[in-house]
């Protein structure tokens, strides 16, 4: 902080792409914030980080500092080959908002311990691996607000958990819309909540739970499922999945 407490903000005006060819990573606890804008600081404006598409394909934003937040910024394209994530928040405290991932190889956001809203995935995924896709959920991640749409590769799902014991996944208010695989994916089911969600248009089911090894709940709530090329909802294995109040269309 400086001499009156304020901490550090990062802000990147939009208009050219920052171009960048290897990770941009960030450690430090304590708040920091990284903030698009257009003209005026903090006017909603979005930055675009462009990472290329050329080489082995890396993690463009790998931030695992605590109570780091992010604010309006573009992230595209990490290489050519591989798997890579665009953005990766691991540390305590971590908050993204409007922040947009599109054009990489690996997974769009992939969020552990953390919250992010108002986001948006699409064109994610394009090693086309296997049980991945736009935004993934991972231990005591938190996702509302967001969509996911248009990771068309066979194997891209909208949204996919991956929580273990005594953590938990939630997706609140979430779209999944037109993926190549299932709209949510419940890979690891250990109190995985969601909430108020569409999954409309995938190619798989609307939302497919994984058999369970771990002790733990699904609940599936105020969801609708609709127009999806397999089930609205695919079970593997019924034991603890809750599932109320919830509409089921076509498909």
């Amino acid at each position: 902080t400086n001499a009156t407490g304020n901490e550090p903000c990062v802000n990147m005006k939009s208009g050219t792409d920052y171009s960048v060819t290897a990770s941009i990573a960030h450690s430090l606890a304590g708040n920091v914030t990284f903030y698009g804008y257009t003209t005026t600081v903090r006017d909603g404006g979005r930055a675009v980080i462009n990472g290329g598409t050329s080489g082995a394909s890396y993690t463009l934003f790998n931030m695992t500092g605590t109570d780091t937040h992010f604010f309006n910024l573009e992230i595209k394209n990490n290489g050519a080959t591989g798997s890579a994530v665009g953005l990766f928040l691991s540390g305590a405290g971590t908050y993204a908002k409007g922040v947009v991932v599109h054009d990489v190889r690996g997974i769009g956001i992939d969020i552990t311990s953390g919250l992010i809203e108002s986001c948006e995935a699409y064109a994610c995924n394009q090693s086309n691996t296997a049980s991945t896709g736009g935004i993934r959920a991972n231990t005591n991640g938190i996702v509302q607000n967001c969509i996911s749409h248009d990771n068309t590769g066979s194997n891209s799902c909208g949204f996919t958990t991956s929580s273990g014991s005594n953590t938990r996944s939630d997706l609140h208010n979430c779209i999944a819309d037109s993926n190549g695989s299932h709209g949510f994916s419940v890979l690891v089911r250990d109190g995985c909540f969601i909430t108020n969600c569409d999954s409309y248009n995938n190619t798989g089911d609307g939302i497919r739970i994984a058999a369970g090894s771990v002790p733990g709940n699904v609940i599936i709530n105020n969801t609708n499922l609709v127009k999806n090329g397999g089930w609205g909802i695919n079970v593997t294995d019924a034991s603890g999945v809750f599932i109320t109040n919830c509409g089921f269309g076509a498909g």
